[in-house]
């Protein structure tokens, strides 16, 4: 795939100026000719700078875990791939200061959508998913699914999910530091983080067949189109019916998964 393809490809599915668009992305799944530079500035392109780009910028600078020091929006790097690394660091581009989750936005508004984050847990209302959802906004996936899709988190914090403050990882802990915008260290203690992600795709079928969400073609690997607030209160009404759709019972390699469902046993 080439940069005229990819550009002519975010036309086709309906990306166009002045949109706000949330992407997540595998970059060998693009099968891309270019760089991760290329392709932030062919989604750049496609949203001009009367939209909104964000993209999700995890870190997880959890203070108990192992060769990772306090958060630094600035040097901080990315966990979760080639492309958000690379976005995070272009010409313009803000980073939240949330110190484990945090986002980083382009275009008209950014500094409103990332404001304040690291006040708040990663996700609900006060963050940057929370507004975005409220905002007319797009979600794209290229080249995987909805287990990538941060937004689902926001539905489990708007149903306040039984869950919420089950670590993902135990040893972590809960506590972080980061540099604020004046270079003090400060510490903050987060209740709730996200965590398992690998059950979201249970509710894949439902968000298509009520037009949340939409499977498109970018590249050789699928991706996927969603309505942010379509797929936001399809999820918080289904979570408020059934609790425990996004985790899977017998996954054993899930602390989250077995101490949420041991808790609903013992309950």
């Amino acid at each position: 795939m080439k940069k005229a393809d990819l550009s002519e490809s975010l036309r086709k599915i309906g990306i166009k100026a002045g949109d706000r668009l949330l992407v997540h992305s595998s970059f060998k799944s693009l099968d891309y000719e270019g760089t991760p530079t290329e392709v932030c500035l062919c989604l750049m392109d496609a949203v001009t700078d009367d939209g909104l780009l964000m993209m999700v910028t995890h870190s997880y600078n959890f203070i108990n875990r192992k060769g990772f020091g306090p958060y630094n929006k600035d040097v901080s790097p990315v966990q979760i791939g080639i492309i958000p690394e690379t976005f995070r660091q272009m010409d313009g581009v803000l980073r939240s200061l949330h110190p484990t989750h945090s986002v980083a936005a382009w275009g008209k508004y950014a500094q409103e959508f990332i404001a304040g984050h690291e006040k708040f847990e990663a996700a609900g209302e006060g963050t940057p998913y929370y507004r975005f959802a409220r905002a007319e906004g797009k979600i794209l996936m290229i080249g995987c699914d909805l287990e990538a899709c941060t937004m689902v988190h926001e539905a489990e914090w708007e149903a306040q999910v039984p869950y919420l403050d089950i670590h993902f990882d135990a040893e972590w802990g809960r506590e972080a530091l980061y540099y604020d915008d004046n270079g003090e260290l400060i510490r903050i203690d987060y209740k709730n983080i996200p965590g398992c992600s690998h059950g979201f795709v249970n509710c894949q079928p439902g968000l298509t067949d009520a037009g949340c969400l939409n499977k498109i073609s970018l590249n050789k690997e699928t991706s996927y189109l969603a309505d942010a607030s379509c797929l936001l209160n399809y999820l918080v009404k289904r979570l408020r019916e059934y609790p425990y759709v996004l985790l899977e019972r017998e996954r054993a390699d899930c602390y989250q998964c077995m101490e949420a469902f041991k808790r609903r046993d013992i309950l």
